[in-house]
Protein backbone atom coordinates (compact mmCIF):
# COMPACT_ATOMS: atom_id res chain seq x y z
CA UNK A 1 0.00 0.00 0.00
CA UNK A 2 1.60 3.18 -1.05
CA UNK A 3 1.29 6.35 1.28
CA UNK A 4 -1.41 7.58 -0.25
CA UNK A 5 -3.62 5.06 -0.45
CA UNK A 6 -3.28 4.91 3.20
CA UNK A 7 -4.34 7.77 3.96
CA UNK A 8 -7.13 7.41 1.69
CA UNK A 9 -7.76 4.43 4.06
CA UNK A 10 -7.38 6.57 7.04
CA UNK A 11 -9.95 8.67 5.97
CA UNK A 12 -12.38 5.87 5.10
CA UNK A 13 -12.78 5.20 8.74
CA UNK A 14 -12.91 8.74 10.05
CA UNK A 15 -9.48 9.15 11.27
CA UNK A 16 -6.91 12.18 10.94
CA UNK A 17 -4.50 11.80 8.03
CA UNK A 18 -1.04 12.51 9.18
CA UNK A 19 2.19 13.56 7.52
CA UNK A 20 5.18 10.86 7.17
CA UNK A 21 6.60 12.55 10.07
CA UNK A 22 3.77 12.83 12.65
CA UNK A 23 3.10 9.44 11.54
CA UNK A 24 6.40 7.79 12.61
CA UNK A 25 6.39 10.15 15.59
CA UNK A 26 3.34 8.27 16.36
CA UNK A 27 4.52 4.81 16.18
CA UNK A 28 7.88 6.10 17.52
CA UNK A 29 10.17 4.74 14.77
CA UNK A 30 13.31 5.52 14.09
CA UNK A 31 14.21 5.74 10.54
CA UNK A 32 12.72 7.06 6.90
CA UNK A 33 9.27 6.57 5.84
CA UNK A 34 10.77 4.41 3.28
CA UNK A 35 12.46 2.02 6.19
CA UNK A 36 9.15 1.87 7.72
CA UNK A 37 7.63 0.63 4.67
CA UNK A 38 10.38 -2.19 4.52
CA UNK A 39 9.83 -3.17 8.41
CA UNK A 40 8.45 -6.32 10.31
CA UNK A 41 6.08 -3.87 11.62
CA UNK A 42 4.36 -2.57 8.57
CA UNK A 43 3.96 -6.18 6.66
CA UNK A 44 2.59 -7.33 10.38
CA UNK A 45 0.24 -3.88 9.90
CA UNK A 46 -0.95 -4.46 6.70
CA UNK A 47 -1.50 -8.10 6.98
CA UNK A 48 -3.63 -7.55 10.33
CA UNK A 49 -5.72 -4.86 7.97
CA UNK A 50 -6.00 -7.55 4.93
CA UNK A 51 -7.33 -10.10 7.39
CA UNK A 52 -9.64 -7.24 9.00
CA UNK A 53 -10.77 -6.56 5.49
CA UNK A 54 -11.61 -10.18 4.18
CA UNK A 55 -14.60 -11.18 3.17
CA UNK A 56 -15.42 -13.70 5.34
CA UNK A 57 -18.87 -15.01 4.35
CA UNK A 58 -17.42 -15.81 0.44
CA UNK A 59 -18.55 -19.06 -0.90
CA UNK A 60 -15.89 -20.77 -2.83
CA UNK A 61 -17.40 -22.40 -5.76
CA UNK A 62 -13.84 -22.99 -7.83
CA UNK A 63 -10.43 -22.31 -7.88
CA UNK A 64 -11.24 -18.59 -9.01
CA UNK A 65 -12.62 -18.09 -6.21
CA UNK A 66 -9.34 -19.04 -3.60
CA UNK A 67 -7.62 -17.58 -5.61
CA UNK A 68 -9.04 -13.84 -6.00
CA UNK A 69 -9.16 -14.37 -1.38
CA UNK A 70 -5.31 -14.80 -1.47
CA UNK A 71 -4.70 -12.78 -4.80
CA UNK A 72 -2.13 -10.30 -2.49
CA UNK A 73 0.24 -13.25 -2.84
CA UNK A 74 0.76 -13.01 -6.29
CA UNK A 75 3.60 -10.26 -5.99
CA UNK A 76 5.50 -11.51 -2.67
CA UNK A 77 9.21 -12.09 -2.66
CA UNK A 78 9.09 -14.91 -0.08
CA UNK A 79 6.95 -17.87 -0.44
CA UNK A 80 3.92 -17.95 2.04
CA UNK A 81 1.02 -20.67 2.79
CA UNK A 82 -1.99 -20.08 3.89
CA UNK A 83 -5.18 -22.15 4.09
CA UNK A 84 -9.08 -21.46 3.75
CA UNK A 85 -11.03 -23.48 6.35
CA UNK A 86 -14.70 -24.09 5.01
CA UNK A 87 -17.98 -24.70 6.58
CA UNK A 88 -20.37 -27.47 5.28
CA UNK A 89 -21.87 -24.77 2.72
CA UNK A 90 -18.18 -23.76 1.26
CA UNK A 91 -18.34 -20.25 3.28
CA UNK A 92 -15.20 -19.45 4.18
CA UNK A 93 -14.78 -19.55 8.11
CA UNK A 94 -11.57 -17.75 8.38
CA UNK A 95 -8.28 -17.38 5.89
CA UNK A 96 -5.13 -18.23 8.09
CA UNK A 97 -1.60 -17.41 7.48
CA UNK A 98 0.61 -20.67 8.00
CA UNK A 99 4.09 -20.05 7.53
CA UNK A 100 6.69 -18.00 5.89
CA UNK A 101 9.47 -19.26 4.09
CA UNK A 102 12.59 -17.65 1.54
CA UNK A 103 12.04 -17.25 -2.25
CA UNK A 104 12.60 -21.40 -3.22
CA UNK A 105 10.21 -22.51 -0.17
CA UNK A 106 8.51 -22.52 3.38
CA UNK A 107 7.96 -25.50 5.80
CA UNK A 108 4.58 -26.78 6.41
CA UNK A 109 3.12 -28.83 9.07
CA UNK A 110 0.39 -30.69 8.30
CA UNK A 111 -0.01 -31.52 11.85
CA UNK A 112 -1.09 -27.35 11.99
CA UNK A 113 -3.26 -27.77 9.84
CA UNK A 114 -5.34 -30.82 11.06
CA UNK A 115 -5.54 -29.18 14.24
CA UNK A 116 -6.84 -26.04 13.39
CA UNK A 117 -9.49 -27.18 10.86
CA UNK A 118 -10.74 -29.32 14.01
CA UNK A 119 -10.38 -26.46 16.41
CA UNK A 120 -12.65 -24.28 13.48
CA UNK A 121 -14.84 -27.24 12.92
CA UNK A 122 -13.92 -27.22 9.63
CA UNK A 123 -15.50 -29.33 7.16
CA UNK A 124 -13.05 -28.58 4.28
CA UNK A 125 -9.81 -26.95 3.99
CA UNK A 126 -8.06 -25.22 0.63
CA UNK A 127 -4.51 -25.12 0.67
CA UNK A 128 -2.30 -22.15 -0.91
CA UNK A 129 1.05 -20.68 -1.46
CA UNK A 130 3.06 -18.68 -3.49
CA UNK A 131 5.79 -19.03 -5.74
CA UNK A 132 7.59 -15.74 -6.23
CA UNK A 133 9.32 -17.37 -9.23
CA UNK A 134 6.33 -17.03 -11.06
CA UNK A 135 6.54 -20.98 -12.01
CA UNK A 136 2.75 -22.10 -11.42
CA UNK A 137 3.80 -25.64 -11.79
CA UNK A 138 3.92 -27.33 -8.05
CA UNK A 139 6.93 -28.86 -7.40
CA UNK A 140 7.47 -32.52 -5.54
CA UNK A 141 7.64 -30.84 -2.09
CA UNK A 142 4.28 -29.57 -3.26
CA UNK A 143 3.13 -32.85 -4.51
CA UNK A 144 3.98 -34.83 -1.35
CA UNK A 145 2.63 -32.57 1.33
CA UNK A 146 -0.60 -32.14 -0.19
CA UNK A 147 -0.94 -35.52 -0.41
CA UNK A 148 0.47 -35.62 3.59
CA UNK A 149 -1.97 -32.96 4.76
CA UNK A 150 -4.72 -34.66 2.35
CA UNK A 151 -4.21 -38.14 4.43
CA UNK A 152 -4.04 -36.47 7.84
CA UNK A 153 -7.47 -34.53 7.09
CA UNK A 154 -8.93 -37.45 5.90
CA UNK A 155 -8.63 -39.49 9.39
CA UNK A 156 -11.22 -37.07 10.73
CA UNK A 157 -13.53 -36.56 7.88
CA UNK A 158 -12.29 -33.23 6.52
CA UNK A 159 -12.38 -32.51 2.75
CA UNK A 160 -9.17 -31.20 1.15
CA UNK A 161 -10.70 -29.36 -1.75
CA UNK A 162 -7.66 -27.99 -3.28
CA UNK A 163 -4.31 -26.69 -3.26
CA UNK A 164 -4.00 -23.20 -5.40
CA UNK A 165 -0.53 -21.84 -5.98
CA UNK A 166 -0.28 -18.21 -6.91
CA UNK A 167 2.26 -16.59 -9.05
CA UNK A 168 2.12 -12.84 -10.78
CA UNK A 169 1.51 -15.11 -13.58
CA UNK A 170 -2.14 -16.51 -12.64
CA UNK A 171 -2.61 -19.43 -10.24
CA UNK A 172 -2.84 -23.22 -10.54
CA UNK A 173 -5.73 -25.63 -8.94
CA UNK A 174 -4.19 -29.49 -7.85
CA UNK A 175 -7.99 -30.23 -8.01
CA UNK A 176 -8.58 -28.09 -11.91
CA UNK A 177 -5.38 -30.44 -12.66
CA UNK A 178 -6.85 -33.77 -11.46
CA UNK A 179 -4.31 -33.66 -8.92
CA UNK A 180 -6.62 -34.06 -5.67
CA UNK A 181 -7.68 -37.91 -5.72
Amino acid sequence: MKPQQAREKLAQYGLPAMSDNELLTILKFKGTISDYYFSAEFKAAKELVRRYEKPEAKKITSSKDAAEILNFLAHETEENFYCIFLNRANKVITTEFISKGDATGTVVNFKQITRRALELKAQGVILSHNHPSGNLRPSDADVKITKKIKDALNLFDIVLFDHVIISNEGHFSFNDEGMIN
